[in-house]
């Protein structure tokens, strides 16, 4: 009896436990790569894409995100490439990965974001 009765408050208790939510982010770039935006938290995927867009002065989206982090390489004689990864330095290393294969010779992250940790 006691264990069932223990077993069951363990059950009840996990039940109990919020789940964390996870939140979404965008990045934003212009068409010459030179303007960034980039947001973070927010509760839909429709709502970061705005805020990122606004944050650019209107540019259009590259990624949108739901947890982990997304990075935007670019190099001002050309080459360019975006990417998501589980943290900052994966989303960083492939989208420079991505530039330097657009013909990109000194890509850098130009802007990034992370979300949940």
């Amino acid at each position: 009896m006691f264990r069932s009765a223990a077993l069951a408050a363990l059950a009840a208790a996990a039940l109990a436990v919020p789940t964390p939510a996870v939140a979404w982010g965008a990045i934003s770039v212009s068409d010459n790569g030179r303007q960034t935006g980039a947001a973070y938290g927010h509760g839909t995927e429709q709502a970061a894409r705005r805020e990122a867009a606004a944050e650019c002065g209107g540019c259009d989206f590259v990624v949108t995100f739901e947890g982990g982090c997304a990075a935007y390489a670019h190099d001002p004689i050309g080459g360019w490439g975006w990417s998501q990864g589980r943290d900052l330095d994966a989303a960083a290393a492939e989208a420079t990965r991505r530039c330097h294969e657009r013909g990109g010779l000194r890509c850098r992250v130009r802007v990034w974001a992370c979300e949940g940790g």
